[in-house]
């Protein structure tokens, strides 16, 4: 008798009979044990600085509807600067928030690297972004693959954010060649051009 489930050569277990192509759509589920004094760290959205814990250990899983597959989530987060990410693929992250005074807005430049790539850490898999994030309940980020709109609303209690984003993408170089369209699609993910929906999600505050 087969199993309804199978696990892959990466150790994942999938379920083949569910995925979904390329919805992009995924649920994470993860616990959070904050340790030492929170801290006001520099954001765009939090004009007095987002309170944050000194350190953040989260434990938890992911669904990936695409793949079907279940995926090991941990991390370790100290403050808004550094995190270690030990599952599913080991990595370090550093990342800088920096506020832009009376624009309302921001900019996020962060850097990260799988562990064992460290020694050629100028080379991908290795990435480097930089985004520019304005402030409010709406707003925007601008980042390397295009524009982002965000829209944000706080659950009453104030206990959770909802936050929904979609993009428009950039064209890749200026000028267009010949039947071009200005707002690239990605091809092989079953995407068109124009707007697409990227982020759909709630957090605890």
């Amino acid at each position: 008798m087969m199993s309804a489930y199978e696990e892959d050569s990466s150790g994942l277990v999938t379920f083949p009979d569910v995925a979904f192509g390329n919805s992009g759509a995924r649920i994470k589920v993860m616990r959070h044990v904050r340790l030492g004094p929170s801290v006001l760290a520099p954001d765009a959205w939090w004009p007095q600085g987002r309170p944050l814990p000194s350190v953040d250990l989260g434990i938890g899983g992911q669904l990936n509807f695409d793949t079907a597959a279940v995926q090991p989530k941990a991390r370790l987060k100290f403050q808004d600067w550094l995190s270690l990410r030990l599952l599913p693929v080991p990595s370090i992250k550093l990342q800088k928030r920096f506020v832009i005074p009376g624009a309302g807005a921001g900019v996020k430049v962060s850097y990260e690297c799988p562990l064992e790539e460290l020694r050629s850490f100028w080379q991908p898999p290795a990435r480097l972004m930089v985004s520019i994030e304005s402030g409010g309940p709406r707003g925007f980020r601008l980042t390397q693959g295009g524009v982002e709109f965000d829209q944000r609303f706080v659950i009453p209690g104030g206990k959770a954010v909802v936050r929904a984003a979609g993009q428009l993408g950039l064209p890749p170089r200026l000028p267009l060649e010949e039947d071009e369209p200005p707002c690239p699609g990605d091809a092989a993910a079953g995407w068109s051009q124009g707007p697409l929906v990227t982020h759909v999600g709630c957090r605890e505050c």
